[in-house]
């Protein structure tokens, strides 16, 4: 038994976006494997049953600085690192999964360069340091290992480990154990019968191209539903390309009618959401952040056997492709209408991709 602490930069409560999913679920399964583990985050999670870390014997608390004292190992991620102190001195694990400093420059513009200068110092702080890096993909491992060699820390690193493997491990998002329950209609919506679900936007996603194609897939399928997710962070998280997809839903008469913007749910509740909808849409621009990401809805799209029309472009799209849990289509209008009216109507297709959704699941 290890007495391990996990440190999230994002608050675990029952609406919880993915670094306080991931840093939750890192400490349910080492609490699983028999470790002793303490899990920081900014707003400690509720015992209400809805996204509590509780019912895994996970102590949540708000401040790292006692079991910081005690700990063996710490897991951290992101910004949470300056959280964690200098005084920590035992085995330090960095969990990169979310390429955040890649992320944040889609909001340059809105924030100002001040944002990447701290997320180069956090970044280069935490590698400078860890004695292990987390990631969820190849493209993330190499990525990281280059930014071990700007930083000095290979030479040496690779003796006897040529592939540098045992610095940094490939450590992708789980997939929850639990199954997702009854299909659930949005409380804001009501039950539709082909909705599809685009969820939260984030600026670097492309929310631009699927309006761009609903015309075409209404006049294929009248009663669909385009389904928006506000974010449950949005002090800290931009909201320039949700705020720009409302404005101009509601210009072409969309909004409220064929297009929803509606409130995060609880993380508790996500299955029965997801389940409730037709079809998911995944849809970015080419782009470092789209090579180097690992989509935390695409793996619950799996798990939910929701089938999903994604953009070519890393790591998530290939893997609904290659599984056939989904179609992916280059970035166009068109294709994006096509796919989506497919998975719309043709209830074979969408049958099969579902299953393949399932089956996939079970990899993670």
């Amino acid at each position: 038994m290890t007495r391990t602490l996990v440190v999230s930069p994002e608050p675990v409560r029952a609406r919880m976006a993915g670094m306080g999913i991931r840093a939750l679920q890192v400490a349910r399964t080492l609490a699983r494997a028999g470790h002793d583990v303490t899990l920081a985050a900014p707003a400690p999670a509720s015992p209400d049953g809805s996204g509590s870390a509780f019912d895994a014997g996970v102590r949540v608390v708000a401040s790292t600085e006692a079991p910081a004292v005690r700990a063996e190992v710490a897991i951290v991620s992101g910004h949470a690192a300056a959280a964690l102190g200098s005084r920590f001195s035992a085995c330090l694990v960095a969990d990169l999964y979310d390429p955040f400093a890649v992320e944040n420059l889609a909001y340059a513009a809105t924030l100002g360069p001040a944002v990447h200068e701290h997320d180069l110092a956090t970044l280069s702080a935490l590698l400078s340091r860890a004695d292990l890096v987390l990631v969820a993909t190849e493209e993330q491992r190499l990525f990281t290992l280059g930014t071990l060699l700007a930083l000095g820390r290979l030479p040496g690193a690779l003796a006897g480990d040529p592939e540098g493997r045992r610095r940094v491990a490939v450590a992708p998002f789980g997939i929850d154990e639990e199954p997702p329950g009854e299909p659930a209609p949005h409380p804001s919506l009501g039950p539709g019968p082909r909705d599809v679900l685009f969820g939260g936007v984030y600026d670097w996603y492309d929310p631009d191209l699927v309006l761009d194609a609903w015309p075409s897939v209404l006049e294929a399928v009248p009663d669909a539903r385009l389904v928006f997710v506000e974010s449950p962070n949005p002090a800290s998280t931009p909201q320039v390309r949700l705020e720009g997809a409302r404005r101009r839903s509601a210009e072409a008469g969309w909004l409220g009618h064929s297009v929803h913007v509606v409130p995060w749910l609880a993380y508790a509740a996500r299955g029965g959401f997801y389940r409730a909808c037709r079809a998911a849409v995944l849809t970015h621009r080419p782009s470092l952040e789209g090579e180097l990401s690992f989509r935390t809805r695409a793996l619950d799209f799996l798990w939910a056997g929701l089938p999903a029309v994604a953009t070519e472009g890393g790591a998530a799209s290939r893997l609904i492709g290659e599984s056939g849990a989904g179609l992916v289509v280059p970035v166009r209008a068109d294709a994006v209408a096509s796919a989506l009216v497919r998975l719309l109507t043709d209830d074979a297709a969408h049958a099969e991709a579902a299953a393949r959704a399932r089956e996939t699941a079970g990899r993670f």
